[in-house]
């Protein structure tokens, strides 16, 4: 008689254990995954650096905000707005100012 401890079931027919290449694949399927999660990090980090200066755009003017920010961190000479623009208020080029030269500073690693 057989004991039950011997006794060995055999393989469902269609069941198999993962070749190499599927577990590589997996593999590089789990890193691809993470790297993207890690770029999709990345550019919201990225995103966030932008936002004090596109939320002054959209509170002020976009081209007017954009315009001067430009001037007031010192990347270009943008010159006068045109007149049916207007310029920025004191104030307000004070704030736009701020937030340009604060955004090149992490371009330029200051």
């Amino acid at each position: 008689a057989l004991s039950h401890a011997h006794s060995h079931t055999p393989p469902h027919p269609h069941a198999h254990a993962p070749s190499p290449t599927h577990t590589h694949t997996h593999t590089r399927a789990t890193h691809e995954i993470a790297s993207a999660k890690a770029a999709l990090e990345k550019a919201e980090e990225l995103r966030k650096q932008f936002c004090r200066l596109e939320d002054l755009r959209n509170e002020i003017n976009p081209i007017r905000v954009l315009h001067r920010a430009v001037d007031l961190a010192g990347i270009a000479e943008t010159g006068p707005m045109y007149p049916m623009l207007g310029e920025l208020s004191e104030q307000q080029a004070g704030v736009v100012g701020q937030a340009a030269q604060e955004l090149k500073a992490l371009d330029c690693g200051v």
